[in-house]
């Protein structure tokens, strides 16, 4: 349900590999493989998001605002954070869709890339994130994993509008509310306006609407040190609606709670349930 996405044949492969520098204003992020946005920006989602590793949220969509699922990249990038004060930061990053596929049209500069700039504000007992990502998607064959949104996040429709290559600008808010120790509320909304660079027949080009929203309550150390409760609902990424007046999509909405039990220092065990409301954007 997080990065457990793809068969891989039984081939070995490099799935994550990053190069981190710490300063005292500054932390720079160097990704070689499996690029994350979750990596160095703060999601503003304190005890769901899991880095697509379900350590906490049983689900990549309920980690956090999927505005961090575009433009993931299969290889490098560039990101960093700038610390203005001690609860202030701002986020900035760039990364390179096919970078491991160096030729023409493709590659770190010459192809599909995604660029995100956020401010948040990270406090005590509230959190707020303004986020920001332009991207470039290559949408000639969603099955490599070119989609607007990664590890299978939102409608199939949402994810790959056209069936061809797409702009995208997208606009997200994340907030969170930690009144106590005990107790945290998170809510996030965004939407990507995605605007098709060429169709099938090269004619007339469309615009889609992408909304998508959700929020949650978190409660630590919920009947033992180190456990964790998590309540979330929301809608995943969907097609309001096109410009050329095509019908849009009936909200998929997900449904998940879960129990993170410690067992001890280094074993957790998450049961868990998530229920779909039209998962695919369409009455199931």
């Amino acid at each position: 349900t997080t990065y457990q996405t793809s068969d891989n044949g039984n081939d070995v492969q490099l799935g994550w590999l990053a190069y981190y520098y710490n300063g005292d204003k500054f932390q720079v992020y160097l990704p070689a493989a499996g690029a994350l946005w979750q990596d160095f920006v703060p999601t503003i989602s304190p005890y769901f998001e899991g880095a697509t590793g379900a350590n906490n949220s049983l689900s990549s969509f309920g980690e956090s605002n999927p505005i961090y699922k575009i433009g993931l990249a299969s290889g490098g990038g560039l990101g960093f954070n700038y610390f203005l004060n001690d609860k202030l930061t701002f986020s900035a990053g760039y990364f390179g869709g096919d970078s491991f596929n160096p030729q023409d049209k493709d590659g770190l500069f010459n192809g599909e890339y995604s660029m995100l700039g956020q401010l948040a504000y990270q406090g005590d007992k509230f959190q707020l994130g303004l986020t920001y990502v332009n991207a470039y998607i290559d949408q000639g064959d969603e099955a490599n994993g070119n989609a607007i949104f990664d590890t299978l996040v939102g409608t199939s429709l949402s994810r790959n509008p056209f069936g061809a290559s797409a702009i995208t600008n997208s606009y997200g808010i994340s907030a969170a509310i930690m009144p106590s120790e005990k107790f945290s509320f998170n809510a996030f909304g965004g939407f990507t306006d995605a605007r098709q660079v060429a169709n099938a027949t090269g004619d007339d080009k469309d615009d889609a609407q992408i909304w998508y929203y959700g929020a949650g309550l978190a409660f630590p150390d919920f009947g033992g040190s180190g456990n964790l409760l998590g309540l979330q609902a929301g809608v995943e990424p969907y097609v309001g609606g096109f410009d050329s007046d095509t019908v849009g999509q009936k909200n998929p909405i997900s449904i998940q709670g879960f129990y993170r039990m410690a067992v001890n220092d280094n074993i957790n065990i998450t049961p868990g349930a998530i229920y779909l409301i039209n998962p695919n954007g369409q009455d199931e």
